[in-house]
């Protein structure tokens, strides 16, 4: 059986096109991975038809993130720009590494 990954991924920023773009990229990684049969979770892909009713930062999304990274085996991070600054990412890493799981960099361009 393959590794659950959990695809972590920025999205929020000042501009409405750059956190459509970051969405858009990372749900067509997803599913390209997806395809390879992989088992992928992203939290972007699955909470930002959400945000309305929940809220987009990562204190609204905290409990259930942090509980399907205690089910996925891996942490995977999408490098967009924006990764290295993002609350989320730097939460979901600190998270991951206390759970002890493998966490791998993924570049978007490498992903066909």
């Amino acid at each position: 059986m393959s590794a659950k990954i959990y695809l972590a991924s920025p999205y929020t920023d000042e501009s409405l096109k750059v956190m459509r773009q970051r969405f858009l990229t990372t749900r067509k990684v997803a599913a390209k991975l997806l395809a390879r049969g992989l088992l992928v979770f992203s939290p972007l892909v699955y909470s930002v038809q959400m945000e309305k009713q929940v809220g987009k930062n990562w204190q609204a999304w905290q409990a259930f993130d942090c509980s399907m990274l205690d089910w996925c085996d891996e942490l995977w991070i999408l490098d967009l720009p924006g990764w290295m600054t993002s609350q989320g990412v730097r939460e979901e890493t600190i998270y991951a590494r206390k759970l002890n799981k493998t966490i791998y960099h993924l570049d978007p361009k490498t992903v066909t």
